[in-house]
């Protein structure tokens, strides 16, 4: 299921530069439409992210043989993208308001340097790629729950890429 999901994930991260790219802005661009701009942006990606999200969920649930459908957008929302999660350290949705805020006052500093487009395209690529691992196993707990499965051990390959949590 996680090759599926790093598929997804590439796929989001191309049409996340697309939109980027067509966000122009330059000196002369009032700060007010920068924000605009940015969160319009920024609106559109989250509505691409959490339909894929709700794609890989469902996906993910079928595969862990769950027994009802209960994954649903309303489902990745409440209990996925808006709980905490130990780690990333943030919500999904309030952390990709502060990176629309943080972007916008980017371009506005750097006249709409390609810069601070890379990094911002860095940074919802880990938050996306992590993301996307957290609504994969979320999606299959539900489904194991559902099947009776009182206890569930996950198995980290220890490496440099591995969190504290895991």
């Amino acid at each position: 299921m996680y090759d599926y999901a790093d598929k997804v994930v590439i796929y989001l991260i191309s049409q996340i530069i697309d939109r980027l790219n067509r966000l122009h802005i330059d000196d002369y661009t009032a700060q007010a439409l920068v924000f605009e701009k940015v969160k319009s942006v920024f609106k559109e990606i989250d509505e691409l992210v959490k339909l894929w999200f709700v794609i890989m969920a469902c996906q993910a649930y079928d595969v862990a043989g769950g027994l009802e459908s209960t994954i649903s957008e309303q489902w990745l929302i409440d209990k996925v993208l808006g709980a905490y999660d130990p780690i990333t350290g943030y919500v999904y949705t309030n952390e990709l308001e502060r990176k629309a805020d943080r972007f916008a006052e980017s371009l506005i500093a750097t006249g709409g340097s390609a810069e601070a487009k890379d990094t911002v395209v860095k940074q919802l690529t880990a938050m996306i790629r992590q993301y996307s691992i957290t609504v994969v196993d979320a999606a299959t707990l539900v489904a194991y729950i559902e099947q009776g499965v009182e206890e569930v051990v996950w198995n980290a390959i220890i490496d440099r890429s591995t969190c504290n949590v895991c």
